[in-house]
């Protein structure tokens, strides 16, 4: 269970962070200053510590880094420029800002040379410091010749105001050894090494690559939370991966890596090919300003010519059968299964790629999007979701979820990364995307997407009619209900199930469920025709027509008898309990 221990962090992290929107209970407790960066949450002043946390709960759910200190100094006014404050800086080395950060040497001085203090910290008051205070001859600056990013035997390293900072949070890194704690810290705070979280050179946190760490650095320092392998050896396939799932930063343009496969209908604009994206958008602007739905990837099909075997391509074969070729048609499930077993992606969809499917995706038989599964938000005992797309990047990320159960961890991930989560969209108690409420989005994850793209209202403040008469316009979930305008007309068969006359469309189908169900054929225009007023017939029984039951009907019944043309009860048979309907309609 590897990835379980990965990502338990990112877990660990949604939990923590919900409670703390309110009381920072590191706030206070922890004696380290607001000022520096730090590796724990929280810091030593209660009162900043509350309004950067409430800003940016990273501070207080997971480390005080380089970005809460810049937050704090920034916006609390505790970190001001005078002896002792941990922001003045190092005692032994020249700056250009007053005071420093050690006060009986820094008070030493400024009595001497009030200069130092009231001005400018330069190179009379750092001798000064180096000759009178004792402090210099620490390991930090000139004490050591080591490189504070990279991890070493002795303690200390050369950069005397990275060395002292993080001394000041840990000091087994100047009294014990600056092992690869100290310098991670180092690359996280300091700003002086060339590659590490946030340093410009570190690279897209979107792309994989043979360097640790990323040039964002929230998303570098989420993702390295979750899996320090990311900023100790390389930023691989899996730490991008995580950061365009977790990170909101990789960017939906053309040949972007999170745009998605151009042969894949998804919710998200763009594609990862550029040249396919671009041709596609040329023609079709919608697939890069909206959404890349299933017309723009029938059109990357058509045109392309890059969309044979992988996953989703329609030539790849049937996720729940094993063949001789890599990949499946289904792109999500087929992404998923790979991801545990990346041979069936490489080599070919063999027994166990049709076995992990059979696991994993709900049109095998497994556990994701199965209808009337659980809520992917919540924690369930049970393995998977109802969501397949959240249920499959989820498993991907942490097997335990579809194999196990869907726990607490499991839920914090979705409700990070989900769609379904974040916009409400795709709920199963969300509610009818055909049907007007007060409560926002829809409960059909599509269609509510969709509408909610063209109108934000609808996932932001209600669903209303409006939202709805959308929906009824848009999505082809609500032509196939009792009432809508898109189901056909009920006096003739429509090759659609139901009709659009409410309530002869529920008076019909209640005598026959198959014309709700598949299709409103001419058996069922035949029984709006004697049941519907808006078909003709008033009185059921009035075969003929003429606005009466009398002898004429009776004729036509009993001529009909044993065939389906004089049916009243819609049992497909003229028969006895016709003629009852017949006798109890007599005029």
């Amino acid at each position: 269970m590897h990835l379980r221990v990965v990502f338990l962090t990112v877990a660990l992290l949604s939990a923590v962070v919900w409670p703390i929107r309110f009381a920072h209970a590191q706030c206070g407790s922890n004696p380290a200053s607001c000022c520096i960066a730090h590796a724990s949450p929280g810091c030593s002043d209660q009162a900043c510590c509350q309004v950067i946390c409430g800003a940016d709960p990273f501070c207080c759910g997971v480390q005080w880094d380089a970005v809460c200190a810049a937050l704090a100094q920034a916006n609390c006014g505790v970190c001001g420029v005078g002896c002792g404050v941990p922001s003045a800086g190092g005692c032994c080395a020249p700056k250009l800002t007053p005071a420093c950060s050690n006060a009986p040497c820094c008070t030493l001085v400024c009595a001497s040379d009030s200069f130092c203090c009231d001005v400018e910290w330069d190179q009379f008051c750092a001798q000064t410091a180096a000759q009178f205070c004792g402090v210099c001859s620490s390991p930090c600056g000139g004490g050591s010749s080591e490189d504070c990013c990279v991890p070493h035997e002795g303690p200390g390293c050369s950069n005397a105001d990275c060395c002292e900072a993080i001394c000041d949070v840990d000091p087994f890194c100047c009294e014990g050894e600056w092992d690869t704690v100290c310098a991670g810290q180092a690359q996280l705070a300091c700003g002086v090494c060339g590659v590490g979280c946030g340093a410009p050179n570190s690279g897209d946190c979107c792309e994989a690559k043979t360097t640790p760490a990323c040039n964002d650095t929230f998303c570098c320092t989420l993702i390295c939370a979750a899996d320090s392998f990311c900023c100790d050896v390389q930023w691989d396939e899996k730490c991008a991966t995580a950061a365009i799932e977790f990170c909101g930063t990789c960017a939906d343009e053309c040949g972007s890596p999170a745009a998605g496969e151009c042969c894949i209908a998804r919710a998200a604009p763009s594609c990862s090919d550029a040249t396919c994206c671009e041709r596609v958008c040329a023609a079709d602007p919608f697939c890069c300003s909206d959404a890349w739905d299933a017309v723009c990837a029938n059109a990357a099909l058509d045109s392309c010519g890059i969309c044979g075997i992988g996953c989703g391509a329609p030539g790849s074969g049937d996720c729940c059968s094993p063949h001789a070729t890599p990949s499946c048609s289904d792109g999500l499930c087929c992404e998923a299964v790979c991801a545990f077993d990346g041979l069936c992606c490489e080599v070919a969809w063999d027994a166990a790629c049709a076995e992990a499917a059979g696991i994993l995706c709900g049109d095998c038989g497994g556990v994701c999007g199965v209808s009337g599964g659980a809520n992917c938000c919540q924690p369930s005992n049970s393995p998977g979701c109802a969501d397949a797309n959240c249920c499959l990047a989820v498993c991907v990320l942490d097997p335990f979820c579809c194999v196990e159960s869907w726990d607490q961890f499991c839920a914090n991930i979705a409700a990070e990364g989900c769609t379904v989560c974040t916009t409400g969209c795709g709920l199963p108690d969300a509610g009818d995307c055909c049907e007007a409420r007060t409560t926002p989005a829809c409960s059909d994850s599509e269609c509510c997407l969709a509408i909610c793209t063209a109108d934000p209202f609808c996932c932001e403040g209600a669903w209303d009619q409006a939202c709805a008469d959308e929906a009824i316009l848009v999505c082809g979930a609500c032509s196939e209900r009792c009432g809508s305008p898109l189901a056909g007309d009920c006096c003739s068969a429509n090759g659609t199930p139901s009709c659009s006359d409410a309530a002869c469309c529920e008076l019909v189908c209640t005598a026959d469920a198959f014309c709700c169900s598949f299709e409103w054929d001419t058996l069922c225009a035949d029984a709006a025709a004697d049941l519907c007023k808006e078909c003709g017939t008033t009185t059921p029984g009035d075969l003929n027509g003429d606005g009466i039951v009398n002898a004429a009907d009776l004729t036509l019944l009993l001529d009909s008898w044993g065939s389906a043309a004089a049916d009243l009860d819609g049992d497909g048979t003229t028969g006895a309990a016709d003629l009852g309907i017949l006798l109890n309609n007599w005029n």
